[in-house]
């Protein structure tokens, strides 16, 4: 049997934090001091945590190119935090009869711009006995069982906090359009998916590619394809999945490039839960626009759309990774990422969702426009009516100025030219709509 790797894990939970700041409003500067003012406040206010800033430099591993990075912010607020832990270290009996001793280390949790953040944090796994292929099965899922109590409690307090700093810096926050366009989780108090990450190291010398076999059986491929190398950097094996991926290499191996890895997946998987959610946000969002009829609401309706389409673009932007790290092998990780992860579905279908949106916009409009018109011209109609009476009126007199006629004829010359008028002008409109329909 293969010798058996020493395996930890980076485990990484999205949340939601209800807060959009409106970058749109931002330049560069202005971002940097609103978050600089933002993590003032934060030290003072909860100084239990290492409040910090990161930017495109934390995707940097130490064999990534040091030529030139890009300007780009990964998160608004970081912070490193222990009392997020309700305890460090707990032990996991297994139905094989090993104990696994699971040690974690400070949580360091992420706040992202809309409306989300991000906890991660390494654990260390050691067995009470020779580990197998099950008994990592069987600790995945009892980690996961773990997660949401050791970090939820606190880590609510901590939102709380990060929100309330956000608004005392006056920082400019976007207002959502629509209600429970960004739906909270109902599956955990909290935290939404996780995402397993697994280290396997072995000495400088062995064969990492074997380690990697210990883990394979974990991956879930949801593309069909089996579960391979993606690395392109010699001395690492690296698989991106569904809900769980890899990372073999030798101890040697830096953790600062193994943790810019890391990074990429929880940085992405925030923009896919943001993404995710306002897919599902804007279906209900519909629904609960559908029965918008005065013209101040679907102008507002116009207005809204416009505002958040730019805030997606945005978004959308972000999705690219080139655009935050230059580093060539992270460039084609991504886009294994993406095809695991079916990113490109879910754009699809949130891009889907926005032009429905549209679709039902410009239908309100055309139908307001078409009942605006109906109404204005019964208005017109209505006056025209009254000019032609008062013309017959002045025919009738103009010809007949004595009054010698009886009031009969005078009403009987009056309603027979204003009904041939009125024949006149539905037999010319429905000559006019049937030139406009053969031109259509």
């Amino acid at each position: 049997m293969q010798e058996r790797p020493e395996i930890s894990a980076f485990i990484f939970s999205t949340f939601d934090t209800g807060i959009v700041i409106d970058t749109a409003m931002l330049g560069a500067e202005n971002y940097f001091q609103y978050s600089s003012k933002t993590l003032a406040l934060l030290q003072k206010i909860y100084p239990h945590a290492i409040w910090g800033q990161e930017d495109s430099l934390a995707l940097r591993g130490k064999d990534d190119p040091i030529d030139f990075f890009p300007i780009f912010n990964l998160s608004y607020i970081k912070a490193s935090c222990p009392k997020v832990l309700s305890k460090r270290t707990f032990s996991m009996p297994l139905p094989s009869g090993i104990t696994c001793v699971v040690n974690v280390a400070d949580p360091i949790v992420y706040f992202h711009t809309f409306s989300a953040g991000t906890i991660s944090m390494e654990v260390s796994l050691s067995w009470s006995k020779p580990y197998t292929t099950d008994d990592l099965h069987q600790a995945n899922h009892s980690l996961l069982g773990e997660l949401a109590p050791l970090v939820e409690t606190e880590l609510q307090t901590m939102i709380q906090v990060f929100g309330q700093a956000v608004k005392d810096s006056q920082c400019p926050i976007y207002k959502l359009p629509f209600k429970n366009l960004m739906p909270v989780t109902i599956s955990r108090k909290l935290l939404y998916w996780s995402h397993f990450v697994y280290i396997a190291k072995v000495p400088d010398g062995e064969d990492y590619n074997a380690a990697s076999q210990w883990l394979i059986p974990l991956m879930q491929p949801v593309t069909g394809k089996k579960v391979e190398n993606m690395a392109l950097k010699p001395n690492r094996y690296i698989y991106l999945g569904w809900g769980r991926s890899i990372i073999c290499c030798e101890k040697s191996l830096s953790i600062q490039t193994i943790y810019s890895y890391v990074h990429m997946l929880e940085i992405r998987n925030y923009l896919w839960k943001t993404l995710y959610d306002l897919d599902r946000g804007l279906r209900n969002a519909m629904i609960d626009t559908r029965g918008l009829h005065s013209d101040k609401e679907i102008l507002q309706l116009s207005y809204n759309l416009h505002a958040l389409d730019f805030h997606i673009e945005e978004i959308l932007e972000n999705i690219d990774i080139f655009k935050i790290n230059f580093d060539y092998e992270k460039i084609w990780l991504s886009k294994w990422l993406d095809e695991n992860w079916l990113t490109h579905d879910l754009i699809a279908s949130l891009q889907k969702r926005l032009q429905s949106f549209r679709d039902l916009y410009d239908y309100d409009e055309e139908m307001t426009k078409y009942q605006q018109e109906k109404r204005l011209q019964s208005v017109l109609n209505i006056i025209a009516v009254v000019a032609v009476s008062g013309t017959i009126t002045g025919i009738v007199q103009y010809f007949d100025p004595l009054n010698k006629l009886s009031i009969a004829i005078r009403a009987v010359l009056f309603l027979t030219s204003l009904i041939f008028l009125i024949f006149f002008y539905i037999l010319t409109t429905a000559i006019v709509r049937q030139i406009r329909h053969r031109r259509d």
